[in-house]
């Protein structure tokens, strides 16, 4: 969505002004790997950060998440779109799959992000379309060390 529009309905992209220009690659990779630490802070399980090669995608990142049922399906898209929209990437609306009870998708402009419930994840395995891509780390997670006291 390099020219500042959304694939969904030519929507104007606040973060992508035709002015200013995109986002660099570092702003659009941490905004990305911010994304899925929320979606992790929120339970969110088994959640993949994909880079996509540009001549395969209109998008630079796909984000996949696993939700363990439906209302927390619903959580994880209404939490998202609004720290999305704090980013300033608000996710265009419709979100794709609403009525759906196992899949969500928002488009994040130069990412998109699928929230799937597990069975859905499974049956459709999304990482599999993108083969070609590139899974980026982005845990924070650390080990928890806990105060041992020295033995005497």
């Amino acid at each position: 969505y390099g020219k500042g529009w959304s694939s969904r309905g030519l929507t104007q992209r606040p973060d992508l002004n035709l002015l200013s220009g995109s986002p660099s690659l570092q702003t659009r990779l941490l905004r990305a790997k911010k994304a899925c630490l929320l979606l992790e802070d929120h339970l969110a399980e088994d959640v993949k950060l994909l880079k996509i090669p540009q001549l395969a995608s209109l998008c630079d990142y796909v984000i996949v998440a696993t939700a363990t049922s439906k209302p927390h399906l619903d959580a994880l898209e209404n939490y998202l779109r609004r720290e999305l929209k704090d980013m300033g990437l608000a996710a265009s609306k419709p979100v794709e799959g609403r009525k759906s009870d196992s899949w969500r998708v928002l488009d994040g402009g130069f990412m998109v992000i699928h929230m799937m419930i597990g069975a859905s994840r499974t049956r459709y395995n999304l990482e599999s379309l993108w083969s070609i891509s590139k899974t980026i780390p982005f845990h924070k997670k650390t080990t928890i060390r806990r105060h041992v006291r020295p033995s005497k």
